[in-house]
């Protein structure tokens, strides 16, 4: 069992974004969509989940985990990308909103 399980001042809580990021999380994405782009997130997450289904080692070798590890694995490419198009409507939003500045300052 996970560790975070024993720990209840975390359960469904931010435990490893610093606060600077807790404040204001479009800076993360910011930085994290700078780091990785979305063909490298899907390429890691599809080694992770072979990795994952090609091994016997418990938990995977129980028919349930590797179907709840697949499950994951969609939902989390599509947090990804849902991730991806909040920034990219964020910087947009803010591109928009600097061209309207510069135009009432005119």
């Amino acid at each position: 069992m996970s560790h975070y399980f024993e720990h209840l001042d975390f359960y469904n809580n931010p435990v490893r974004l610093p606060k600077e990021y807790r404040n204001d999380p479009i800076a993360f994405l910011e930085k994290f969509f700078l780091d990785y782009h979305l063909v490298d997130l899907r390429t890691f997450q599809d080694e992770i989940l072979e990795t994952c289904l090609t091994t016997d080692s418990p938990p995977f070798d129980n028919p349930e985990k590797r179907a709840d590890i697949i499950l994951l694995h969609k939902n989390m490419e599509l947090l990804l990308e849902a991730a991806f198009l909040i920034l990219k409507k964020h910087e947009a939003d803010e591109e928009k909103r600097n061209r309207k500045d510069a135009t009432a300052v005119e």
